[in-house]
């Protein structure tokens, strides 16, 4: 001890809660300088969540300081808590960097005694060590009783925690609620059988998304709305999903021409009511009614192209069945014209009437 008082003759007791429970269940800010205001929020918090295992380390950072300043004296040390982001990462450690800064504008240690909960508050240990030397690391290892009823009030409580944070929500009811309700639509749809390929197919699109952080790098594109997003999954899963029985079914069997392939790639049933047609012109909807969707919710002018491509793209499924028809030699050319004449039509009304009212709307403002 004589050792550490001439090496270190001012201490800064720092407990850090990386991912922010206590500015999340105060509703407070960080950084909390000063013993009183340390000593505060932890009755509070521990008031609020006596089963968090922060409220432990606020009261050991506590526990250490008072002991620090009866040998250093109460100038020489100072106690302090930080906190990072709910998410974590590396902005969370950025702004634990940042409130250490403005702790260390008041008060210059020689060396900080980091107190934490476990390991996870730990990983900030090169951030800390960077701005001034660490000297000691007191984790607080809260003790359990082996009982079977402690047990299950401990179970309940994170059960409770996976639940009610939103760090957590979205994985315990976001993701299983996702899959129940694809079921529930597949048994809708007498496609149940194709659940396994569905949920695999799903499974890895969310491992892909996440493995390369294809959400921080989606975020950085401004333009890159939440319901773009959405469209453009659940367009690409849609296309793959009728791309994908479409390729099976013409590999199933001796097609002698290009031409019969196609049209049997389009008329490729999935289910009792729907074929690859269908799912290719939904598809696409969705692609263009997310553009469509994203403009009326950032109260942007819709453009009547949009419109238009939009009215024609869902016109044109009876095209392509009855070209596809034709192309396998069930079809009728007649048929074929007729469709193709009635969606060019509409297409030009909805057009025309997207750019008057546009027009009228533009001299209005």
């Amino acid at each position: 001890m004589k050792i550490l008082i001439e090496k270190y003759k001012r201490l800064l007791v720092l407990c850090v809660d990386r991912d922010n429970d206590i500015g999340y269940v105060l509703n407070c800010k960080t950084p909390i300088i000063g013993r009183e205001a340390v000593l505060t929020h932890a009755i509070m918090f521990a008031i609020k969540r006596p089963e968090d295992s922060d409220s432990n380390a606020l009261f050991a950072a506590i526990q250490v300081y008072d002991r620090l300043i009866k040998i250093l004296g109460e100038e020489n040390c100072e106690i302090a808590v930080v906190a990072g982001l709910a998410e974590g990462g590396v902005e969370s450690d950025m702004k634990i960097s940042a409130e250490l800064d403005e702790i260390l504008k008041s008060f210059k240690p020689d060396g900080v005694i980091l107190v934490s909960d476990g390991p996870t508050d730990e990983q900030v240990l090169p951030v800390i060590s960077s701005k001034v030397p660490v000297v000691s690391i007191r984790r607080v290892v809260v003790q359990q009783s082996r009982s079977l009823e402690e047990t299950f009030v401990l179970f309940t409580n994170y059960a409770k925690k996976l639940i009610n944070e939103p760090r957590y929500r979205k994985y315990s009811l976001g993701f299983p609620g996702l899959f129940i309700t694809l079921y529930t639509l597949l048994l809708l749809t007498n496609l149940v059988q194709y659940a396994g390929i569905l949920f695999s197919l799903l499974l890895g699109i969310i491992l892909v998304y996440k493995g390369f952080s294809l959400d921080k790098k989606l975020a950085k594109i401004s333009s890159f709305s939440p319901i773009l997003l959405t469209s453009t999954i659940a367009s690409l899963v849609i296309l793959l999903i009728g791309i994908a029985f479409g390729i099976k079914n013409i590999m199933s069997f001796y097609i002698p021409s290009i031409y019969e392939a196609i049209g049997f790639f389009f008329l490729t049933n999935i289910g009792r009511t729907l074929n690859v047609a269908d799912t290719i012109i939904i598809g696409i909807l969705f692609l263009i009614g997310g553009r469509i969707a994203d403009k009326i919710v950032r109260e942007v002018t819709i453009s009547w192209k949009e419109l238009t491509l939009f009215t024609f793209i869902l016109l044109f499924r009876q095209i392509l069945i009855e070209a596809s028809e034709l192309l396998v030699g069930v079809g009728d050319m007649v048929a074929l014209m007729y469709w193709s004449l009635i969606s060019v039509t509409v297409s030009t009304i909805v057009a025309s009437l997207s750019l008057t009212v546009m027009r009228k709307v533009t001299k209005q403002s």
